[in-house]
């Protein structure tokens, strides 16, 4: 397992807004106005303001259908960091939560900026 760093190391995430997202095969990429971008190859969930859970891991397919697209154009208000779990929580309440969980391989890579260089690995 790749942990998270402290919360204090992805404050740059706080305030940012998310304006794209891509979902690929094997991968979910979040794309931010500022030219951050969280890219998850593992376990995403999403429980938005009304409770209802989505949930889609790459690990265990067939993938369900999921509605990420709720939080475009929101703001990330404040973030939750563990070692195993990263949780952004935006404005209308939506909370998009982030594993790493596997004991061998990556879940994902997260970049503060469009040249995409030094990713935090997790």
């Amino acid at each position: 397992m790749h942990p998270f760093p402290p919360a204090p190391e992805l404050a740059f995430l706080i305030g940012q807004e998310l304006t794209q997202i891509c979902l690929g095969r094997w991968d979910v990429q979040l794309h931010f106005a500022s030219g951050a971008s969280i890219s998850v190859q593992g376990e995403i969930g999403y429980l938005d303001g009304r409770g209802t859970q989505d949930r889609l891991d790459f690990a265990r397919a067939p993938y369900p259908p999921v509605r990420f697209h709720d939080l475009l154009q929101l703001k990330v208000l404040s973030l939750e960091a563990q070692p195993e779990r990263l949780t952004l929580i935006f404005e209308d309440g939506g909370r998009l939560s982030v594993a790493s969980e596997d004991e061998q391989y990556e879940c994902g890579q997260i970049y503060r900026s469009r040249d995409r260089t030094d990713p935090i690995v997790f």
